[in-house]
């Protein structure tokens, strides 16, 4: 547990480190608005994918096939109650809160811890409990934001960037051809900016945001609690009543799960017409707060799972 602590403890404290860069860049307006919102669409569009199609640079075998589906079903299994739970018991709060509280930063925070607390060939099981977020947030997601249902179509959940990424990694995973090592090690460095460049646009949006409203607000840290606590432990409860049987998949799952308020609370909110004020808030105080929740949630789950 000690162990654990620490390296959960350890990458957290990076994590701040790179944030106060980020922080400090947009401070001194040597990035601005216009250079977040494209250094997140780099970090979207092109990062994301590279670091899912560089874990599936791997011997294909019909084992790896069969944990990729079983840690799809349980992701899909975990959203689900997820999202019950939000929907019923929830349903109160705005669109937006309702949004941070049921999506957790499983990309741009769940790959570096996946890889610190657990093993770089872990990030292979999470590429498909990615590719489950993926399916709902593009779809569902949106909605719970726009309350339009043209969003909740296939072409929606399948024509996004991680989806397209696992997809490519899928394939390059099935085939008996691998990339040379020059392209491995292009993906590979283009994968391994995921950490500095989401810490980055964190930061800035801390700094953006009205740090005296975030830290007065009383229902932000409803809204923290809500995500940092109580829906880890709502998705540890399911895992353990699971036949799972893997701790790797369980862990992995659970880990991805108990990360703070998804980036896109902000970024969807901009583009579909929420609160987007709100929405940097939520992102800013769960990732700060995540520093102290993150080592004991994980290390309740470890003993547990």
């Amino acid at each position: 547990m000690g162990d654990l602590l620490g390296i959960v403890f350890n990458q957290v404290a990076l994590m701040c480190i790179l944030m106060l860069a980020g922080g400090i860049a947009y401070w001194q307006k040597w990035i601005d608005d216009v250079g977040v919102k494209q250094i997140s669409n780099f970090l979207l569009y092109i990062v994301n994918p590279m670091t899912i199609i560089a874990a599936y640079q791997t011997e294909f075998s019909i084992d790896k096939l069969l944990v990729l589906g079983k840690t799809f079903v349980v992701g899909m299994i975990i959203l689900a109650a997820t999202l019950l739970f939000v929907r019923i018991v929830l349903k109160g709060l705005d669109c937006i809160e309702q949004y941070g509280i049921a999506f957790a930063n499983c990309g741009f925070i769940g790959i570096p811890l996946v890889k610190a607390v657990l093993s770089d060939g872990a990030v292979f099981h999470l590429s498909a409990f990615l590719v489950a977020v993926n399916f709902v947030v593009w779809t569902y997601g949106i909605y719970m934001i726009t309350k339009d249902k043209k969003y909740m179509t296939i072409q929606k959940a399948i024509v996004n960037p991680g989806t397209i990424g696992t997809l490519l990694g899928l394939l390059l995973f099935i085939s008996p051809l691998k990339l040379s090592p020059l392209l491995y090690n292009g993906v590979s460095t283009l994968g391994n900016l995921n950490t500095p460049l989401a810490m980055i646009i964190l930061g800035a949006y801390i700094v953006k945001s009205n740090v005296k409203t975030m830290v007065s607000s009383k229902r932000l840290y409803a809204i923290c609690f809500l995500r940092l606590i109580i829906l880890p432990l709502l998705t540890l409860a399911v895992l353990v009543l699971l036949p799972i049987h893997d701790y790797t998949i369980a862990m992995t799952v659970f880990i991805a799960s108990s990360a703070p308020a998804a980036v896109n609370t902000m970024i969807f909110s901009l583009q579909f017409g929420g609160d987007s004020e709100l929405g940097a808030r939520i992102v800013s105080m769960t990732s700060l707060l995540s520093m102290v929740t993150l080592p004991i949630i994980l290390s309740i789950g470890n003993m547990l799972l």
